[in-house]
């Protein structure tokens, strides 16, 4: 497909995080293969780096605002990393 595709499609996959918080990340895999023609481990490392952004800046806004649980924050990522790895 040409770059003139990606483009809604991309802007479909930044919507949906933003109104959903999700659905992103099972989106932007399959555009960046097939769409835009990237292979299958650069599009995997692409999307990660996409959503992780995306996660981060939406944590920052919130924590700004004081909505953020840091306590359970620690402890999904002190329990999740871990568990990653094993996994």
């Amino acid at each position: 497909m040409g770059e003139w595709a990606v483009w809604p499609l991309a802007t479909l996959i930044g919507v949906m995080l933003g109104a959903l918080g999700s659905g992103g990340a099972i989106l932007s895999l399959p555009v960046l293969v097939y769409a835009a023609g990237l292979p299958v481990l650069q599009a995997v490392a692409v999307s990660q780096g996409v959503i992780g952004i995306a996660s981060a800046m939406g944590t920052a806004l919130h924590a700004r605002k004081g909505n953020v649980e840091w306590r359970e924050v620690l402890l999904f990522a002190g329990t999740g990393i871990p568990a990653t790895k094993l996994g």
